[in-house]
């Protein structure tokens, strides 16, 4: 399940910043400045970041070079919002940029030829690439340095149950600053179409049951007028099936990464090997053969799923990070999000999102960067990230509320992408609590309200698994062969190339000669020694 994977770890760290996927088709531009890295005295009129030392603006600029993502067209230095740091700190900054459909690539390409810059910003950095060049010496530790010279962030995160541990390597060390944003569940939400559920006098499915009968009512009783031909009872895209599991009353675990563990029946194991699992393709078997699930579902994107949902009134149910990011603005109010239907079953996401921004042995005073970053992990820095510039970008009302000022921007993707530090990967920075008093973007203000309720979320966090470097490697190596056989077999099955029945047992057989009980053995250890 890699890809299903890698989809599943982008989406639960923006799971509250939807707004900031949009990444743009520009030229990657490339730019090495020579870098002065030699720290300024203190200056008449300014201001020491506090207890770190570092007092901004420096009186003589400094200037590093970093690697980053572009978003939507968008340069990171030619956004308002990273200017206005720039002026307030007088660190500058050469800045290598490429697109999202590049920046693994690229990133692991820079980092093995040795001629890398000081600081990777918002590039996508996973965990196994940060432990990779973490002990080797290519990302420099931050514990201490954080610690001395980050007060925001060291508050922040001793503030957040277990935030350190997310993103503390197996050596004990953290080589990258996370983004951090409002806790809650850490899932894809499940809409459904309510005009449909009131046309036809249906309540809210509460059980696997009743939502196979809403479905079938989809399907058969015409709720669009339309006719059964022009009705999508269930639309799902290219590995998101996984996202209903929770309604299986299973509680997955997605810290577990590609070994793909859950807790069932209070067992810690395996959920693709596991009779739940047979269950959950049987029931998915169904829906495909009645065509209530979309024919589309193993090979859709993202992108065509959005098309269908704002081409028409056509779609029962879909997953999604908010409503209106497949039906659009105008119809998002006519889809409100499905509880699961067990409790506490939904996984906890700490709001920590790892890879942010990470320091490299190239990087001279690096106190002088840790102190600038810092800035953001303030309520005032937050809202530079994620709103902009007050008056430019954003105005305050009298009641305590905001709007955005789109000015000549066609929307407020657009204006954040130009005016923000956002967009495309995680940036470091924190989510402000102003950012959830925009009550006048209506859209915006029901994905940031309306969220699983207690009831649904697993309040006892899975426990961080932590893995020795050979243990790493083992299960790399496995779920390489491992992943897309369960990926495969998932579609053979579902599709009726497969008959769930006569292929199970081969399927388990064939897992066991890829490695699936070694998998299986160090994931479990970790879990217990967590």
């Amino acid at each position: 399940m890699s890809a299903m994977k890698k989809t599943f770890a982008v989406l639960l760290a923006f799971a509250m910043l939807f707004s900031l996927f949009a990444c743009g088709d520009s030229t990657p531009s490339t730019s090495k400045d020579s870098v002065s890295t030699q720290q300024s005295s203190t200056a008449d009129n300014s201001s020491e970041a506090a207890g770190t030392g570092v007092t901004f603006p420096l009186a003589e600029p400094v200037t590093y070079s970093m690697f980053t993502i572009i978003n939507n067209n968008v340069e990171l230095g030619d956004t308002l919002a990273f200017k206005k740091l720039t002026e307030m700190t007088n660190v500058h900054w050469t800045i290598q940029s490429v697109l999202a459909a590049e920046i693994g690539e690229k990133r692991n390409l820079l980092l093995a030829s040795g001629d890398y810059p000081d600081v990777f910003y918002r590039s996508a950095l996973d965990d196994a690439t940060a432990f990779k060049y973490g002990t080797k010496g290519t990302f420099i530790p931050l514990n201490d340095l954080a610690a001395q010279h980050a007060p925001n962030f060291t508050k922040l995160l001793d503030s957040r149950p277990g935030a350190r541990d997310i993103i503390t390597m197996g050596d004990g060390n953290i080589y990258a600053l996370p983004q951090l944003v409002r806790p809650g569940a850490g899932w894809l939400n499940l809409f459904v179409n309510q005009p449909w559920l009131t046309k036809l006098g249906l309540k809210m499915p509460t059980t696997l049951d009743e939502f196979y009968d809403t479905l079938v009512a989809f399907k058969t009783q015409n709720p669009n007028g339309k006719g059964a031909e022009n009705i999508i009872p269930l639309i799902c895209i290219k590995d998101w099936l996984y996202y209903f599991i929770p309604y299986f009353g299973v509680q997955f675990d997605p810290g577990s990464g590609s070994s793909n563990m859950a807790m069932i029946d209070g067992q810690y194991t395996h959920f693709y090997s596991h009779e739940k699992y047979k269950e959950f393709l049987a029931f998915m078997t169904k829906l495909y053969k009645e065509k209530l699930l979309d024919k589309n579902t193993f090979i859709q994107s993202n992108d065509q799923q959005h098309a269908i949902g704002s081409s028409g009134d056509t779609i029962g149910f879909f997953f999604d990070l908010a409503s209106f990011l497949t039906v659009g603005r105008e119809r998002d109010a006519d889809f409100v999000r499905v509880p699961v239907f067990s409790d506490h079953v939904l996984p906890y996401a700490a709001g920590v999102g790892s890879g942010a921004l990470a320091i490299t042995d190239k990087c001279k005073n690096p106190e002088i960067v840790i102190s600038w970053v810092d800035h953001l992990y303030s309520e005032e820095g937050g809202i530079l990230a994620f709103m902009g510039v007050e008056n430019e970008t954003y105005k305050m009302n009298s009641d305590g509320s905001w709007d955005w000022i789109l000015g000549n921007y066609s929307d407020v993707s657009a204006l954040r992408a130009a005016s923000c530090i956002q967009g495309g990967a995680l940036d470091p920075s924190m989510q402000p609590d102003l950012w959830f008093e925009n009550k006048s973007d209506v859209n915006e203000y029901k994905f940031n309200h309306d969220r699983p309720v207690e009831r649904e979320i697993n309040l006892t966090p899975f426990p961080v698994l932590k893995y020795s470097e050979d243990d790493q490697k083992t299960l790399a190596t496995i779920s390489a062969d491992l992943s897309p056989y369960i990926t495969q077999y998932q579609a053979q099955v579902v599709t009726g190339q497969l008959t769930l029945d006569s292929s199970w047992q081969e399927y388990i057989n064939t897992m066991d000669k890829m490695g699936l009980r070694q998998l299986i053995e160090i994931t479990t250890k970790a879990y217990e020694q967590a």
